[in-house]
């Protein structure tokens, strides 16, 4: 195990999606994400895009806190995190498990669970603190049209049903797929907004 410290940043993606608020986030030392991208790159040939908001820890993600007065109580706080060195992954993002007692009180001070959680398909899945340290991008020109993005969802989203049906939920393809139609999403919605 090793140790480092985060900086706490409350919405740190307001400004650029004012849709999502509450979400706080740890950033690290951008060395250790950098670190570990040129581990992958030389040991695995994997070559990283560093996290948007670099090497950082997701605290809250987007959940409203269910008692009042708890949100933005401490803004630039650092905390001593503990992590573990190995490299884990589902083939598209790329992180080291983190440890905290500090972040998992800082949650349930506000009336959260212990932990983060996602949603898959409607599915509430809990995961552990992690630093994120990279991802593959699931490259989309900008130069794309409405219509191109629109008929890529589409076909990823037929892709993904086949291979439901077939029996299969959970697998790296069918994670890949379902983070390539909610990308594809988020830019179609922008897509309209701006029009």
């Amino acid at each position: 195990m090793f140790k480092t410290k985060i900086t706490l940043h409350y919405d740190p993606n307001l400004d650029l999606d004012p849709e999502k608020p509450f979400w706080l986030i740890g950033r690290a030392d951008p060395g250790i994400g950098m670190y570990y991208q040129k581990l992958l790159n030389m040991e695995k040939h994997v070559d990283l895009a560093k996290p948007a908001w670099n090497t950082h820890v997701s605290v809250v993600r987007g959940e409203e806190p269910a008692i009042a007065g708890t949100w933005r109580k401490y803004p630039r706080r650092e905390i001593e995190i503990e992590y573990d060195p190995t490299i884990l992954s589902n083939r598209l993002h790329y992180w080291l498990k983190v440890y905290s007692k500090e972040l998992e009180d800082i949650r349930t001070e506000m009336g959260l669970s212990r932990l983060p959680y996602i949603f898959i398909d409607g599915s509430k899945l809990d995961i552990d603190f992690h630093l994120t340290i990279g991802n593959l991008e699931l490259y989309l020109p900008s130069w794309l049209t409405v219509e191109q993005m629109q008929q890529i969802k589409d076909d990823a989203q037929r892709e993904l049903d086949a291979v439901i049906a077939s029996g299969v939920e959970f697998t790296d393809e069918t994670y890949i797929l379902r983070m390539k139609i909610h990308r594809l999403s988020d830019r179609l919605k922008r897509a309209a907004i701006s029009r």
